[in-house]
């Protein structure tokens, strides 16, 4: 299992604006250059930490964007679910009638503690962590 590109971009990028304190706006290409990313790809990226109200976007010449609430108080995990989505190994785990094996899979059980466990650590390091 890897994590993709988005949930580590999305990482640091936030990390990024919290560096420099999250008072203060940071623009795009600010955080494209400090972190060496694409401006495109990470635009992409700040709409989805914007919907899950991670960072907070401003228009105009003093815009820019900042971390919604204190870092302190942002988890690994919120970060990477905003942008990758729910963080299970196997798809079944949270929808097993999608699976015609749900039901007998000798496999789920651990699939399923892996994944518990998995996020238990996402949980358990905030974005402070990193800074």
């Amino acid at each position: 299992m890897k994590i993709s590109t988005k949930g580590r971009y999305a990482l640091r990028a936030m990390v990024e604006m919290a560096r420099i304190k999250s008072q203060k706006k940071i623009t795009l290409k600010e955080i494209a250059k400090g972190q060496d990313l694409s401006v495109k790809y990470l635009a992409s990226l700040l709409v989805k930490l914007q919907d899950k109200k991670l960072v907070n976007s401003y228009k105009g010449k003093l815009g820019g964007y900042e971390l919604a609430k204190d870092a302190n108080k942002i988890s690994i995990e919120e970060i990477f679910e905003a942008v990758e989505g729910p963080i299970d190994l196997v798809f079944c785990i949270d929808h097993p009638g999608n699976c015609l094996k749900s039901s007998d899979c000798k496999a789920r059980e651990i699939w399923s503690k892996i994944g518990k466990d998995l996020k238990d650590v996402f949980k358990k390091y905030y974005l402070s962590d990193l800074v």
